[in-house]
């Protein structure tokens, strides 16, 4: 029982730095808001249907081994004058088609970084600033938590270890 306690305290340490530098590498990858340029709220039309092969990071160990890929599909969305594409994972083929099908328009915000080809697609009521909060505020989430079950597995251990 004391073991396994132990190991759990371990494995709660080992996520906790995980999730700490998860957040922190997110935290800063965002740029400051003066740096992004907003282009406005386009309007995306669905255009075609496109499988992409993704790590599989679901599973058991063994079904990672034998297939260490899987399908997921895309839409490809692409505006009217075809200059900004944008591309949203969807759950299976069928769906993915049937939003092709219904030629169903997405109006979204692009916020171009000055100076490069970087661009991020935003919700369409996103201004720069408040794509930064949000994105900013969802890392350091990710710390705090990382921060937590670090500094309580740690806890934890330090206080097996006295005794």
């Amino acid at each position: 029982m004391k073991k396994m306690l132990l190991w759990a305290a371990a494995v709660l340490c080992m996520i906790g730095a995980g999730l700490l530098v998860w957040g922190a590498r997110d935290f800063f990858a965002v740029r400051p808001a003066s740096a992004y340029e907003d282009a406005g709220v386009q309007t995306f039309y669905p255009r075609r249907v496109e499988p992409v092969a993704r790590d599989n990071t679901g599973g058991t160990a063994r079904s990672r081994r034998l297939h260490p890929t899987k399908t997921v599909w895309t839409v490809v969305y692409r505006t009217a004058d075809r200059r900004w594409s944008w591309r949203r994972d969807m759950p299976s083929e069928t769906s993915a088609k049937q939003a092709v099908e219904s030629g169903a328009p997405e109006t979204r915000r692009v916020l171009a970084v000055r100076g490069e080809k970087t661009r991020v697609i935003a919700a369409s009521d996103e201004t720069p600033e408040v794509y930064v909060s949000r994105a900013r505020e969802g890392a350091l989430y990710r710390m705090e938590g990382g921060a937590a079950s670090l500094l309580l597995g740690a806890g934890f251990l330090l206080r097996r270890r006295k005794k």
